[in-house]
């Protein structure tokens, strides 16, 4: 089972996809690319993406985290993992005009993901959260672009009809946010 968990930064992703994966004895994969493709990991993963940003391209950094996506689906397909990050995570910040979008939700379409988390929370509670983070202040630049990653977002789950479980954490503790979705999984299960 692959279950990503998803949000702007600030919202607790790594928090809860730690402990769901320490809950679930499953594996824990900060962002899996990263991880899965790469030899030197993290180093050559921010490399390839610091490229991507220099050539500005919105298409090719979309095109680059939509074969991520199918990626993680295929190399963890008979794994149980928790992934932090995945797919809306990324692809949102790209995202800016309709050629980008209709190849963010045909990404999204096209995903075979088990479950698909997608954390929330309002811009003051991220603010917050950003604030009181180590070195929160080198995050602190996505507030302005908060409404342009969470519009992305909404209207890619709309128009792709993907199932997302969305939760808005603002005034969720890490249990009660893990309760819900361990409900959920077990639903799934079940039906299953």
């Amino acid at each position: 089972m692959i279950i990503a968990i998803e949000g702007i930064d600030g919202v607790g992703k790594t928090t809860i996809a730690t402990k769901l994966a320490e809950e679930l004895n499953f594996e824990y994969v900060y962002n899996p690319f990263e991880n899965a493709f790469f030899v030197d990991g993290k180093a050559k993963f921010k490399e390839l993406k610091c490229k991507l940003v220099k050539l500005n391209s919105s298409i090719l950094s979309c095109w680059f985290f939509g074969l991520n996506a199918q990626f993680i689906e295929q190399y963890y397909k008979t794994k149980n993992v928790v992934c932090d990050r995945y797919l809306l995570s990324n692809m949102a910040w790209f995202t800016n005009d309709e050629s980008t979008m209709n190849l963010f939700v045909s990404c999204l379409r096209m995903s075979k993901i088990d479950l698909l988390v997608y954390l929330t929370v309002d811009k003051s509670t991220l603010e917050n959260r950003l604030i009181s983070r180590e070195n929160g202040s080198r995050d602190l630049w996505k507030l302005e672009k908060y409404d342009f990653f969470q519009n992305n977002v909404y209207k890619a789950i709309e128009m792709s009809g993907k199932e997302v479980l969305v939760i808005n954490r603002a005034n969720l503790d890490i249990e009660s946010t893990l309760r819900i979705i361990r409900d959920v999984i077990i639903k799934k299960q079940n039906s299953n």
